[in-house]
């Protein structure tokens, strides 16, 4: 949660998923607004877009090779439900523990990333390493720090490198290279 000195408040929610739906999104947004009064033009949900990441409902159904099993349709309910009541848990969190502070921009690069769409002669041939095609290796950062500068509160970075390590067969938690990052 940022304040500015005009007394608007934003919220930036990160989520360790492939993404969220829309659906998803406004629930928390109308208990969000409802509580602290924050529109919808000061709310962002950003993703680490793990495919290896839990799976919430209403997202992405074809992730898995496989389909999901009745009992994994269940848990994955089970687990949205819970994510949900914490993201509305940590929001109040962040909103009460808000003070004064400092805010650093960088951007550095990183250089894993790889272009993965494989085109021939114009036409896409499916997934591969394209070591011809565009690549964006920045990485930007933000900082957040107390007022003093020194006591770090909150780091944000992004870096354009699909979580796409593992493949569909791989129905097994990993934050992929985010979640190392």
């Amino acid at each position: 949660a940022l304040r500015e000195t005009d007394g608007s408040t934003h919220l930036l929610v990160a989520i360790d998923t492939i993404g969220v739906s829309g659906v998803m999104t406004k629930q928390l947004l109308e208990k969000i607004e409802k509580k602290h009064g924050i529109p919808r033009h000061r709310f962002v949900i950003c993703c680490s877009h793990s495919h290896t990441s839990p799976h919430l409902d209403l997202g992405l159904d074809n992730l898995f090779t496989v389909p999901l099993s009745k009992d994994e349709q269940q848990k994955t309910h089970a687990y949205t439900e819970t994510l949900r009541q914490h993201v509305l848990t940590v929001v109040d969190q962040a909103i009460a523990d808000l003070a004064p502070g400092r805010m650093f921009y960088a951007e550095g690069s990183a250089r894993f990333a790889r272009n993965r769409r494989v085109i021939v002669d114009g036409v896409w041939k499916g997934f591969g390493e394209n070591p011809n095609g565009p690549v964006d290796h920045s990485l930007p950062m933000l900082k957040i720090t107390d007022a003093s500068g020194t006591t770090i509160r909150g780091l944000l970075f992004n870096y354009a490198c699909h979580g796409t390590t593992f493949g569909g067969d791989h129905n097994r938690i990993n934050g992929d290279w985010m979640g190392y990052a």
